[in-house]
């Protein structure tokens, strides 16, 4: 395996690891179980973003990237922002993804 073979590996790694973190976060914030924080994580912009090298979203914290996540989530079910997150009751998951016609 040659150098940039080997710095893409460690990078997935890194990523998958702080992708775990970040699914365990949005589960204690929202009190939903992990397989559901990440089916919401996944269908987020947010997401791609952070998979995406050039918009430098992998260089946030793990916390700035859930509050992301939240946000995002809040948009799309016209919750004010301004507001808490609502309690997981009235947060439906996402069937397939957050973002319409993405």
């Amino acid at each position: 395996m040659n150098p940039a073979e080997k710095k893409k590996v460690l990078r997935d790694i890194i990523r998958w690891q702080r992708i775990g973190c970040i699914v365990v976060k949005l589960s204690e914030i929202l009190d939903i179980s992990l397989k559901a924080a990440l089916d919401l994580f996944y269908a987020s912009r947010t997401c791609r973003r952070f998979h995406d090298e050039n918009t430098g979203l992998y260089l946030f914290s793990d916390l700035y990237i859930v509050d992301e996540v939240i946000r995002e989530y809040q948009a799309a079910m016209n919750f004010p922002a301004s507001q808490s997150v609502p309690p997981p009751k009235m947060m439906p998951l996402p069937k397939q993804t957050l973002v319409s016609g993405v």
